[in-house]
């Protein structure tokens, strides 16, 4: 028996999608988020071995957060930058190893997020206009 693809009403197809708030973040959020951490643990533990003060080594380990989250964040706009100018590339299959400037993440679904929010966002702004001005 051949299995048949055509989707009657009874039995819709189920079409996955991320519903999760955890999903929903750019590729580069886990490295970001592991590397303040890192350096919040490492920065506290190194200042209280060395001075055996609970507060100062709490105080040292949470100034190095903006720090860290600065160095992540320029790191992933410079990646998705790349990312973007290598689309030609990408659209004829060249491998990643290969191009001029390789990029570290998959910005694919991140991109596609963005243009959805942005057409919603048009469409709102377009609904606004069109009822002001019928009234």
């Amino acid at each position: 028996m051949a299995a048949t693809t055509q989707i009657d009403g009874d039995n819709p197809e189920i079409i996955p999608t991320s519903t999760s708030w955890l999903s929903n973040f750019d590729p580069a959020f886990p490295t970001t988020t592991i590397s303040m951490c890192t350096n919040f643990i490492l920065a506290n533990m190194f200042v209280y071995g060395v001075t055996g003060r609970a507060r100062l080594a709490y105080f040292s380990g949470v100034s190095t957060i903006p720090f860290s989250l600065f160095v992540s964040l320029k790191a992933a706009t410079e990646d998705f930058e790349r990312w973007k100018k290598m689309r030609h590339l990408r659209e004829k299959g060249l491998p990643v190893k290969l191009m001029p400037y390789p990029y570290k993440f998959d910005w694919e679904e991140h991109e596609i997020r963005l243009r959805q929010k942005k057409l919603e966002r048009d469409a709102k702004v377009a609904e606004t206009l069109s009822g002001t001005t019928q009234n």
